[in-house]
């Protein structure tokens, strides 16, 4: 598969970010289970894996954090911009 890269510009905590996701997906994303590396500048921040629970709702989790941390409503939110840059 081919790699897709794309930026995200989001709010969390009314602070700004902006990240730039890597994943190898070149349709969107489904099916689940896929991996999205997020990088801030050219280092590796953070990878989230989105999968789907046993009650069949998308969820994200992260499967690597930074040093500082990173926090499952971040992921959430991470995970929402991502979905809205496929569904925009």
């Amino acid at each position: 598969m081919k790699d897709e890269v794309f930026n995200l510009e989001f709010t969390y905590n009314d602070k700004p970010y902006q990240v730039t996701v890597k994943t190898d997906l070149p349709y969107g994303p489904e099916p689940f289970g896929a991996d999205y590396d997020i990088y801030m500048g050219r280092k590796l921040w953070c990878v989230l894996n989105q999968y789907r629970n046993e009650d069949d709702f998308e969820c994200w989790e992260i499967k690597r954090a930074p040093k500082e941390g990173i926090d499952e409503a971040l992921a959430e939110t991470i995970g929402k911009a991502i979905d809205k840059h496929y569904h925009h």
